[in-house]
């Protein structure tokens, strides 16, 4: 069956409508990323105060980077609850509608999203905490935000199986994975502040490249492009290795009717 573009726009746009009506949403991916990087930021002024300033805005920017991460992964996961809620998960899968399809209108969402929100975090930073995140450099700003985006819906494409394989009693997952993650990624300290063990578990991750690379762009100006064709090239690897657990577990959700269970 072939890709169809109009399919794809009909869940996009049904993306976006229930963004824009549902409280819920706006608080998740809007107020809540926006207070913590409010917090960071003030913490990040304590700091400046305190130690110094390559510190600070070591924090605050990682704080925005972080949430590149999170909105896009968040996005493309939690989407699927939506339906379910509504019941209305049998209703899309009825239609001609492929797995291919549904995942990239929910990718178009949440880099839609993602480049709204990085641009309001900014703003924020910049308005606010007198910071700006073209201090790290425009390439390793814009390979950055590629390279979590593109781990974030990897991973919210697996988170997705899950659901479907295994209905709403792992939704809680979708919204916790990422807080587990948070500290093998080094995303407000550098590597070496983790135990030896953990370091090994940190660099498996391309986030980490990401925030070690914008670390060192913060400290030199320079772009670091072995850290970003490292995070490029694991993202290679978990897109696979995910879109292929996310079929498997998509079949395994056919085969024993879950779609039906969750609603």
């Amino acid at each position: 069956m072939s890709i169809s573009m109009m399919r794809i726009k009909a869940i996009f746009l049904e993306e976006i409508f229930l963004t824009k009506r549902s409280l819920e949403v706006i608080v998740d991916i809007i107020i809540f990323p926006l207070f913590n990087v409010i917090l960071f930021g003030f913490i990040s002024i304590f700091l400046q105060q305190k130690s110094s300033a390559a510190t600070a805005q070591g924090l605050l920017m990682g704080s925005i980077l972080w949430e590149m991460f999170r909105i896009s992964q968040y996005t493309v996961s939690v989407s699927v609850l939506w339906e379910i809620w509504a019941k209305n998960l049998s209703n899309i899968f009825v239609s001609p509608l492929s797995d291919v399809e549904l995942l990239t209108a929910y990718s178009i969402s949440a880099l839609f999203k993602s480049i709204l929100m990085i641009t309001l975090f900014s703003l924020v930073g910049y308005y606010i905490f007198h910071f700006s995140i073209f201090t790290i450099g425009t390439l390793n700003l814009v390979l950055g935000f590629i390279n979590l985006f593109w781990f974030g819906v990897s991973l919210g494409i697996f988170l997705l199986g899950l659901i479907f394989r295994y209905g709403t009693r792992i939704q809680a997952v979708t919204w916790g994975i990422v807080f587990l993650l948070q500290p093998l990624t080094a995303s407000f300290f550098p590597v070496t502040v983790l135990p030896k063990f953990m370091q090994y578990a940190s660099y498996s991750l391309p986030p980490t490249y990401v925030f070690e690379a914008a670390r060192f762009g913060l400290s030199t100006g320079q772009t670091h492009w072995d850290y970003h064709w490292i995070a490029a090239l694991l993202n290679i690897v978990y897109f696979f290795l995910f879109f292929a657990l996310f079929r498997k577990l998509m079949n395994g959700a056919k085969r024993t009717g879950q779609f039906a269970k969750s609603e």
